[in-house]
């Protein structure tokens, strides 16, 4: 009995105190259903859906069933349609490098370049652009399976290096 009498009168002397922390479990409490009244609707959701199609347990069954055949149908689609873009874009380019260097002692601005272009199977071509004061030469060399037709120079090597490792044209300089 006398502990009863503490608590008593441990609440009336601390009753605002008392109240606000009940107002805020109340809140805490309200916002914790409401949270769990929501997933469990999105996780009923596609049930309703099944549901609504079907008269009897045995039809909802069978929905379900035509539900997961039809939704394997669209995955192995679209498993062929992503392996239908990996193929195609294995002759697009996906390796770039560009090196820009002053080819001439005379001309300053890295105005010359080396830009080597392949593709997935790392087919492609590496053209250079040799600018000088009174002429401007450009050279192209073909790549397959990553081995340049002829010895590259070195800023085309740089250029070739970057776009294997697909490095940024700053990172190749």
């Amino acid at each position: 009995m006398d502990m009863w009498r503490q608590i008593t009168g441990f609440a009336a002397d601390n009753a605002s105190t008392v109240g606000v922390v009940a107002i805020l479990l109340s809140v805490v409490a309200i916002l914790f259903s409401v949270v769990a009244v929501s997933r469990v609707r999105a996780v009923l959701r596609p049930l309703k859906t099944v549901r609504s199609h079907a008269k009897n347990s045995d039809s909802v069954v069978s929905a379900m069933v035509k539900a997961i055949e039809s939704n394997q149908l669209k995955i192995e689609g679209l498993a062929r349609s992503l392996e239908d873009i990996a193929d195609a874009s294995r002759v697009s380019f996906q390796y770039v490098g560009l090196v820009r260097y002053d080819a001439f002692n005379n001309i300053g601005g890295q105005q010359s370049y080396s830009l080597c272009l392949l593709d997935g199977n790392k087919d492609g071509v590496l053209i250079s652009n040799l600018t000088g004061r009174d002429s401007t030469r450009s050279y192209a060399v073909s790549i397959k399976g990553g081995v340049p037709s002829r010895k590259l120079g070195d800023e085309e090597a740089r250029a070739m290096d970057a776009a294997l490792t697909r490095t940024t044209a700053e990172e190749a300089n």
